[in-house]
């Protein structure tokens, strides 16, 4: 959803993908298809082909990290993610895996 030249992934960031679900009224989950594909309809290209060689969106937790990130999102510090963090521009995303938590910041 944000420009490509906009994001970069840390050398730890660890991105988590599952299907959809929501909430039943006795307190379970149910999978929602219709929200899993249009979850599925806004990731790039990239992104669903490797979903895809895991099985598809489950409701098991698949993980996106290291030199198969780095293939999808490119790594900060890189030509394209040096501009974003020169402007100190706030939707660069970044991770904090100590605390399992990922952040977007918005732009101002």
């Amino acid at each position: 959803m944000l420009p490509h030249d906009k994001v970069c992934a840390t050398p730890n960031a660890v991105l988590g993908f599952h299907s959809a679900w929501r909430p039943t009224g006795g307190g379970g989950k149910v999978a929602s298809l219709a929200a899993s594909q249009a979850m599925m309809d806004v990731y790039p290209t990239e992104l669903r082909k490797w979903i895809a060689r895991r099985g598809g969106l489950t409701a098991k937790m698949i993980f996106l990290q290291g030199r198969e990130l780095a293939q999808i999102v490119p790594p900060c510090g890189t030509s394209v993610s040096a501009s974003a963090r020169a402007t100190r521009d706030p939707r660069v995303l970044r991770s904090d895996t100590t605390h399992a938590t990922f952040v977007a910041r918005q732009a101002r």
